[in-house]
């Protein structure tokens, strides 16, 4: 029966390192073949080469996954883009801030009229003050798109 420092000599490794290897593969040095367990440790190199086996395949896995994903993602990107669905961030800028400035105003101006309505149908002087404080507050929880634009780009 051999000892652990034949078994660490047959493999060209410590002794240490022959411990560690013989309890991570589940080997039983004491009742196995020097040939036995340098089979076993060879199939484990093995595996570890083609990227199958050893501590780090579970981040080696997810690596893959996303370049995988990553690689699928890009084609759909191209894809769009050669289709003319993609628009350029820089493209779609002035329209939204156009769409932006014009439901402001529209939302203002209804809030205006529906006041103007409420003040002649009823002869009652409607507190402007009040109403703005209801209109700002219901823009800055849309959001104040053009506003925020020019906030950014002179932080810039």
């Amino acid at each position: 029966m051999q000892t652990l420092v034949d078994v660490s000599n047959h493999l060209s490794m410590t002794e240490k390192t022959a411990s560690t290897m013989c309890r991570t593969l589940g080997i039983d040095w004491k009742n196995k073949t020097l040939d036995e367990i340098r089979e076993v440790y060879i199939l484990d190199l093995r595996e570890k080469a083609a990227g199958r086996g050893g501590d780090d395949q579970g981040e080696l896995t997810r690596a893959r996954i996303r370049d995988t994903n990553a690689s699928a993602n890009l084609r759909e990107i191209q894809y769009f883009e050669s289709t003319g669905q993609l628009a350029a961030v820089e493209d779609l800028e002035p329209l939204l801030e156009a769409w932006a400035t014009m439901g402001r105003s529209e939302f203002l101006n209804g809030i205006n009229k529906i006041v103007a309505d409420i003040e002649g149908a009823h002869g009652v002087v409607v507190d402007r003050v009040m109403v703005d404080g209801y209109a700002k507050a219901a823009l800055d929880a849309v959001g104040d798109y053009p506003a925020r634009v020019a906030q950014r780009d002179s932080a810039d």
